[in-house]
């Protein structure tokens, strides 16, 4: 890939909304991760795409990204109206939780940093 802001780009404009349904065999695979609310789900996904170990194993070791626990798994199976912002960084998968009105208004808000 060429620059930093053409994976950004990239990254940006697969960002889609699914619900748990979709990606709980991501999860069952190991593959899944999620991202809390505070990072942005295309910084995440940026860093993990370009290799930055360092910035990945920080927001990991702080809880910012991780795979998801038993009462995440329970949080994302029981609500109604949770939509799960998403995008595939191959392997893995990662995902942040947000209540949506509708796809395309949280692909905006990523596409501008959250």
């Amino acid at each position: 890939m060429g620059s930093q802001a053409d994976l950004r780009e990239k990254l940006a404009s697969e960002i889609d909304v699914t619900d748990w349904v979709a990606l709980e065999p991501h999860a069952t695979a190991g593959r899944l991760f999620i991202v809390a609310e505070e990072l942005a789900l295309l910084d995440a996904a940026v860093a993990i795409a370009g290799d930055d170990k360092g910035q990945v194993e920080r927001w990991i070791a702080s809880g910012q990204l991780g795979r998801p626990t038993a009462s995440q798994v329970t949080e994302f199976q029981s609500q109604t109206g949770l939509g799960l912002a998403c995008v595939i960084v191959s392997p893995f998968v990662l995902a942040q939780a947000r209540r949506v009105e509708n796809a395309s208004g949280s692909e905006d808000a990523e596409r501008k940093g959250r």
